[in-house]
């Protein structure tokens, strides 16, 4: 009749010693591909701080989370979307890549025995890690910091993601609630705030003089190539306007423009739009 396992016991009595040295072998050819430095620092996280440790580590949390600060930040499961949570998460990162770790630490390594790594050391509480071989020890230890890397950048991407949202979100409550005011104030001209919404889509890059006389000419119904010709010649300065035709149709479409009648609230409106000068003159009705 097999006894249950006690802590400090590094076997289990029913594995086998096959197994048992499969293990001692595949940790030992995984902990020399860490520096010394490397695993100088793995060891330092479960090294006794206090004699407290074992007892902070079975007292709820995630993933046996205990009272040393660096590993118990780096197990630890992420809080709210929030700024606070997004900086603990980077300090995660940051203590994790501290270590140096190398990239292909488990290159030739199934899966499944990682996972299985990571899972015995989320679990085992220091002193325990701590009575394990140096390679197994390491190893364990590094399997948790490998998998804990891509699961927090994985989780300071969704972060990012949900934050962009909620600005998103607020913003667009915010234009919103501009856009209403806007209308308010502006009351029985929703046409020419359409037609300039219009414009700006039609000409992205165009200025905003240019975009604003375009939605006016629209709204009074005018062809803005009439406008610019009757406005150029209202002056009395100007003897001749020369529109620089491409081809013949262009001089019969710039003969209809000058016939063209122009409403008087158009320039009415230029003026109001700071489009055109108080003073200039302006084509007769």
């Amino acid at each position: 009749m097999s006894r249950p396992r006690r802590a400090g016991e590094t076997g289990s009595p029913r594995l086998p010693a096959a197994l048992r040295s499969a293990e001692e072998s595949l940790t030992a050819q995984i902990s020399s591909r860490l520096t010394a430095e490397s695993i100088e620092r793995l060891v330092a996280l479960v090294t006794a701080g206090t004699d407290q440790d074992d007892a902070a580590g079975t007292g709820g949390g995630t993933e046996g989370v205990d009272a040393l600060p660096v590993l118990g930040k780096i197990k630890e499961a992420p809080g709210n979307v929030s700024l606070e949570t997004m900086l603990t998460e980077i300090d995660k990162l940051l203590a994790v890549r501290a270590i140096g770790l190398p990239p292909d630490l488990f290159i030739d390594v199934a899966p499944k025995v990682v996972a299985g790594w990571r899972a015995r050391a989320a679990v085992e509480l220091p002193s325990h890690l701590r009575t394990h071989p140096v390679p197994l020890r390491v190893t364990l230890l590094a399997a948790l910091l490998h998998e804990r890397e891509r699961e927090i950048t994985d989780t300071l991407v969704e972060l990012l993601i949900s934050t962009v949202h909620r600005i998103g979100a607020r913003a667009e409550k915010k234009v919103t609630e501009q856009l209403i005011n806007a209308f308010k104030k502006v009351s029985g001209k929703e046409n020419i705030l359409f037609k300039l919404a219009e414009a700006s889509l039609g000409t992205p890059e165009g200025t905003v003089r240019q975009v604003v006389f375009q939605a006016l000419a629209e709204r009074h119904g005018i062809e803005v190539r009439a406008a610019a010709l009757q406005f150029s010649l209202a002056h009395p300065a100007t003897a001749a306007a020369v529109p620089g035709a491409r081809k013949p149709s262009r001089i019969a479409e710039d003969l209809a423009a000058l016939d063209e009648t122009i409403p008087a609230a158009f320039w009415t409106a230029l003026r109001e739009e700071k489009l055109i000068a108080d003073s200039a003159p302006v084509p007769a009705a």
